[in-house]
């Protein structure tokens, strides 16, 4: 499973079937649904590590990610408007609080 939600907006499986579409995602302004097929990302065939690297050049890119689907017996090519590049969330300490984590695994005495 390939888990672009904080970028695209979308967690495609390995077989490229799309999982999850985020709420106003760039996916899901693209009209892509749960359930589609993602057969190709920019002109060649489905891969997981193609989209994740085709999302790194569009960061540097004006030009959207072009992804062909298939939705039952429809195939359609979906341009993705989104220059981001990867995002995955990360935890960031808040200086202003105190260290709780410290707290809870400090030793007890």
């Amino acid at each position: 499973m390939t888990n672009l939600a904080y970028s695209l907006g979308v967690s495609v499986d390995v077989g490229g079937k799309v999982r999850a579409v985020v709420w106003n995602s760039p996916a899901w302004r693209a009209r892509l649904a749960p359930g589609a097929q993602v057969l190709a990302v920019n002109g060649y065939a489905f891969d997981s590590d193609r989209l994740t690297s085709a999302i790194r050049t569009a960061a540097h890119a004006i030009e959207p990610i072009e992804i062909i689907v298939r939705e039952g017996d429809r195939v359609r090519t979906v341009g993705i408007d989104y220059h981001g590049g990867l995002r995955y969330p990360h935890l960031v300490r808040d200086a202003a609080r105190p260290a709780l984590l410290d707290r809870i695994y400090a030793p007890r005495p």
